[in-house]
């Protein structure tokens, strides 16, 4: 099997794969047809390869397809490769379903695609979620000095929340991390009751590879997907919860995905 690039006489430029080229000019008689023996395809089917956490093969219409999956951060990939039986080539070309995490209805059809592009999409190192440091008044990590926040979200309206980001990683200021109310061992002797002062807990956090997952997931499904990342960290069952987090992490990712889109657009954004 052969691919080869056939120019119509309306002017558009298709890659096709047949046998010959007499076969393809057989269905395109007024074409203008080439042999087209760009490979690069070859060097992503190779990452998807060997990023795959499972991979099965089958024989189908004169094809070994290969159906390959993937365990990210966002959710599980389930893709479909294509390679000849007679001569070993690998078709330029990929179908998957992406089973998003958070997120409350599957996918029933499969989406068209090619190696290089999802590989762009989806073959992104897995998300880490981090507390950098704790306590009272911190100093600004030495990896962020320099960057400038880009957004500030409020916390359940407690406190503000600075936002920055490096590559693809977030970092968050965040101005109230589970501060705790603790006992002084001392009565209050006009309420007759131990007095209680509240300590106010200052946290920088870090969410690796948080970029990935806004051009992938919604803000729901985004704080669906954070919140066990947070809690496997601080050890907490699986059966914890907390709404205000929830909902904060919603915030985080609509603003992240705010500033991106007005960066992609060339606008850019005033960082305060």
């Amino acid at each position: 099997m052969k691919r080869f690039k056939v120019q119509t006489a309306d002017s558009h430029t298709l890659l096709l794969y047949y046998p010959t080229q007499e076969k393809a000019q057989e269905s395109y008689p007024d074409a203008t047809i080439t042999e087209h023996t760009d490979q690069s395809h070859v060097e992503y089917i190779e990452r998807m390869l060997a990023a795959a956490d499972d991979c099965k093969t089958a024989e189908r219409k004169g094809s070994t397809v290969y159906l390959l999956r993937f365990n990210t951060s966002a959710g599980i990939c389930l893709a479909m490769l294509s390679r000849d039986i007679g001569d070993g080539m690998w078709y330029d070309l990929c179908q998957y379903q992406f089973w998003k995490s958070g997120a409350l209805v599957a996918p029933i059809t499969k989406t068209l695609s090619n190696p290089a592009a999802f590989c762009k999409q989806f073959l992104f190192p897995k998300s880490e979620y981090e507390v950098l440091c704790a306590g009272g008044k911190l100093p600004k990590p030495e990896e962020i000095k320099g960057v400038r926040k880009f957004a500030s979200v409020p916390f359940e309206g407690i406190c503000q929340c600075q936002l920055f980001l490096k590559g693809d990683d977030l970092y968050i200021k965040h101005n109230d991390y589970f501060s705790e109310t603790r006992f002084t061992g001392k009565i209050d002797p006009r309420t007759n009751m131990e007095e209680r002062v509240l300590y106010i807990c200052h946290a920088w956090l870090r969410i690796t590879n948080f970029v990935p997952l806004v051009k992938l997931l919604n803000d729901v499904e985004i704080s669906a997907t954070v919140w066990p990342m947070l809690r496997d960290f601080h050890q907490w069952p699986a059966s914890e919860c907390n709404m205000e987090w929830g909902r904060f992490l919603e915030d985080v990712a609509r603003a992240t995905r705010n500033y991106l889109s007005k960066e992609e657009a060339g606008y850019g954004t005033e960082n305060l």
